[in-house]
């Protein structure tokens, strides 16, 4: 059974999330949180995407970010890396079941695109 996520307030944050109350919600989060701390570098041109693997423990800290695909930027490509460094522990999936995490979110793949 999937359980909420935890209704957290980030410090420095704006924006207050409802709880998640499905596995799409929690990758909702998520993005919102990844694309807050997001700064697009100068250097970004239309059509840039790069594809990133991150990786969490049990404790839902980020552990690894590694560039799956890159863009072809450097300075792109590394500003999606310090964005996803941003995150520390993503406190919004304490409330999953554990079997729900494992499954869905200790690794998982996000592509950067604006």
């Amino acid at each position: 059974m999937l359980t909420s996520c935890a209704l957290i307030k980030r410090d420095g944050y704006a924006r207050d999330y409802e709880e998640c109350s499905s596995i799409e919600k929690c990758a909702e989060v998520i993005k919102a949180i990844i694309e807050h701390s997001w700064y697009i570098p100068d250097s970004y041109t239309d059509g840039l995407m790069v594809k990133l693997r991150v990786k969490l423990s049990s404790n839902k800290t980020v552990t690894s970010i590694s560039i799956l695909e890159s863009s072809g930027n450097r300075e792109f490509d590394m500003s999606a890396v310090e964005a996803v460094k941003n995150l520390h522990t993503i406190v919004e999936l304490n409330g999953l079941d554990d079997e729900i995490f494992e499954q869905n979110f200790r690794q998982f793949v996000f592509a950067f695109k604006p």
